[in-house]
């Protein structure tokens, strides 16, 4: 199979996947009330706050495999295993303590939660590798079958309800993990390595992007963590419509940027400047067509489809229209972002998402003094922040434009 193909059935296995996820998330809606749904939004937060420990060696490793560099790959490898062991033992020993102390009120959730996000470490960084070393085809059947394996699950959602559901999200990255131990063996550890001038060297690569991601989960624990408190576990379980149309929505940007980012960084690190700039040209239009046939396709038939299949949960879609105009914003600047990572401008993405999680904070507080939350605005804020860290990207680059020509130029 050609390059090109494969790249196509990467995307189109996503987009079956991401029909999996929309099923899962819909099955959930119509087996599970409002007090189970907002127990799985505060697992996926979990398994999020897990994932945010990587501390940058992901991105690192990543970057260090698509660059292409002469490196010890078995050195790397065993490096960030070693380290999510110890992200798995301080998160066990975390977990020990809460429990004596009498600080975890909803014991299984939180052990899912915290056990499914250091499998997701795993998962996301065997993934990276696939990606990073054009294993594309391998990645394609590999993704396949653990997602189905793990949505045989839901098979069980009458027996044994929020369980069945939290297994969906267990089975899926240990599946993974296993598929790709049996097909590449030699990214099994052997043994555990740790120094601190590997890891110093690989998060010279990463932490930066890192330290990125991480204000960018901070504002979705934030914005969930906070609803929680101020209208309770059942409001978030309303909300669950717009953050799983928010996963879905972001499936295909995620799988172009997996595709387009390995590549990207070899031409501009090449020095081949002109198929970088059209590489990038070709994914922002790709972007945006793919940004306004969703949202077209969401103006017009969800509301039949809400109506028709989960007609309950029809008050709940004006969420998903308020958090819409962010939503397409914040995936249209990918392009920039990876101009950015690839000219190594990377304090731009940084202070976007910093100084957007204190936009978040200020308009939570000031929603809280005068007494307005609700989650319509809540939407509205969610949707006023992605629209701000778009705004901060474009003025970016602009502001950046001559000095990425000088580069380019150089």
């Amino acid at each position: 199979m050609g390059a090109k193909w494969e790249k196509i059935v990467y995307v189109a296995v996503n987009l079956l996947i991401s029909s999996f996820n929309f099923i899962r998330s819909f099955v959930f809606l119509n087996y599970l009330n409002f007090f189970e749904l907002g127990q799985i939004t505060i697992l996926q937060t979990l398994i999020q706050l897990i994932n945010t420990l990587q501390l940058g060696f992901l991105n690192g490793g990543y970057r260090i495999f698509s660059l292409r560099k002469e490196i010890n790959a078995k050195r790397v490898n065993e490096t960030i295993f070693t380290y999510i062991f110890i992200v798995s033992v301080v998160a066990g020993i975390f977990l020990t303590i809460s429990y004596f102390i009498g600080s975890i009120q909803d014991g299984s959730v939180v052990i899912f939660g915290v056990v499914t996000g250091v499998l997701s470490i795993c998962s996301n960084w065997l993934t990276n590798v696939y990606i990073a070393t054009q294993k594309i085809n391998s990645l394609n059947r590999i993704n396949f079958v653990s997602n189905i394996i793990a949505f045989s699950s839901l098979l069980f959602l009458n027996k044994i309800g929020i369980y069945a559901a939290m297994l969906s999200f267990f089975i899926q990255p240990i599946a993974l993990v296993v598929l790709i131990f049996i097909e590449t063996k030699e990214l099994i550890p052997k043994r555990f390595y740790f120094t601190l001038n590997t890891a110093k060297w690989i998060l010279s690569f990463g932490f930066i992007p890192y330290l990125s991601g991480i204000f960018s989960y901070a504002n979705i624990q934030i914005e969930r963590w906070s609803v929680n408190y101020l209208l309770g576990t059942e409001e978030v379980g309303k909300f669950y419509l717009a953050i799983a149309y928010a996963a879905i929505y972001a499936l295909v940007p995620t799988s172009l940027n997996n595709l387009f980012f390995p590549k990207a960084m070899q031409y501009f690190s090449n020095k081949e400047f002109s198929l970088f700039s059209k590489y990038i040209q070709s994914y922002f239009l790709i972007l945006l067509a793919y940004s306004i046939i969703t949202i077209l396709l969401t103006l017009f038939l969800s509301e039949h489809l809400i109506i028709y299949f989960f007609p309950k949960h029809l008050e709940n879609l004006k969420y998903v229209f308020l958090t819409l105009p962010g939503l397409a914003a914040i995936h249209l600047i990918a392009p920039i972002g990876l101009v950015f990572n690839a000219s190594l401008h990377l304090k731009p993405i940084l202070w976007a998402y910093a100084s957007s999680s204190l936009f978040l904070m200020i308009g939570i507080s000031f929603m809280a003094y005068v007494k307005l939350y609700n989650l319509s605005n809540f939407a509205l804020l969610n949707s006023s922040v992605n629209i701000y860290i778009s705004i901060f990207f474009v003025l970016s680059f602009l502001l950046l434009y001559k000095s990425l020509k000088t580069n380019i130029s150089d």
